[in-house]
């Protein structure tokens, strides 16, 4: 993420190419910064499954790629709304790892 970030503001500051075009390296640079915040909420959910992990991992990577196709330079709705639907799931989990959370709201926990 930061390689791509620097290799964006490169670009644009010597106003060539480098390996890729500009926007290109702004392409990038977005899809990797918006999976890196998923991954870290991932992270926050606490769920024990690894492989629920690695599966909202590769989610979270597949659909920045594809919400960034869909949004265009200046428009972020798509990607707002990807890291907005992590942060009510890295809520959730952490509403089911706390005991005081889960009586005061009736939560049934999702790991008995």
């Amino acid at each position: 993420q930061v390689s791509a970030s620097f290799m964006f503001n490169s670009a644009q500051a010597l106003g060539q190419p480098l390996f890729l075009k500009e926007l290109d390296w702004h392409f990038v640079s977005d899809v990797s910064t918006t999976t890196y915040a998923c991954c870290l909420l991932v992270h926050c959910m606490g769920n024990q499954s690894e492989d629920l992990n690695i599966v909202l991992r590769y989610v979270a990577f597949a659909c920045a790629w594809l919400f960034k196709l869909r949004d265009t330079w200046d428009s972020a709705m798509w990607q707002v709304l990807l890291v907005a639907t992590y942060v009510l799931l890295a809520g959730y989990g952490v509403s089911q790892h706390t005991p005081s959370m889960r009586a005061q709201y009736h939560m049934p926990s999702l790991y008995n």
